[in-house]
């Protein structure tokens, strides 16, 4: 998992199949699951900006939404 030094998760590219995103993270970057090889991401309530294509072509099956989502839908 690649984090910048500004909290932003950038690209995950761990074996992990069920991945917990860490609560210091405000940000996920555009494909940064890109062709990953995951089950399920939780994500947590700390992250307040997605980005675009975020599982594309991905293997994901369950993610688990901040519960403070509702406000960027």
């Amino acid at each position: 998992m690649y984090i910048s030094n500004d909290n932003v998760l950038v690209k995950y590219d761990g074996k992990a199949k069920n991945v917990v995103i860490p609560s210091y993270v405000k940000e996920i970057a555009d494909n940064a699951f890109y062709t990953a090889n995951v089950e399920s991401v939780d994500i947590p309530d700390s992250v307040t900006k997605f980005g675009k294509n975020i599982f594309e072509l991905s293997s994901i099956v369950k993610v688990n939404l901040p519960k403070n989502m509702k406000n960027y839908l």
